[in-house]
């Protein structure tokens, strides 16, 4: 019977390890869009920004083009502060190069996105 116990805590044990483990927290520059960009769309950047969190400044710079898809950001984000802020740009800083269209359904809202910044975009 012992043997069956044990390896009864230790499954236990090894369930609560992994339900406490943590997926990296965000914190530099990441790019959006374009060859070689460390997320192909908006919509996979904000996925990853409010599944893993920040834990320093971040900026996304965002390849020139129009980009769909349905997102929200808010006061959701885990780590954002005055210091560890949030920043989505148009790469080229020309804001007529980076469209956002309308008809996809972007949301911007709630309190806490005083974080968040938006540039160079359309």
């Amino acid at each position: 019977m012992k043997p069956k116990f044990t390896q009864l805590v230790l499954a236990v044990v090894a369930l609560v390890c992994y339900a406490g483990l943590s997926h990296a927290q965000l914190s530099g520059n990441y790019t959006i869009g374009g060859s070689g960009a460390s997320y192909s769309t908006v919509t996979a950047a904000v996925s990853a920004l409010t599944t893993n969190g920040v834990s320093g400044p971040v900026t996304f710079s965002i390849a020139d083009g129009t980009y769909s898809g349905q997102v929200s950001l808010g006061s959701s984000i885990t780590g954002a502060s005055s210091t560890n802020t949030i920043t989505f740009k148009g790469a080229s800083g020309d804001s007529s190069k980076v469209i956002i269209t309308n008809s996809s359904n972007y949301t911007i809202y709630s309190t806490g996105s005083d974080y968040i910044t938006f540039q160079d975009l359309t």
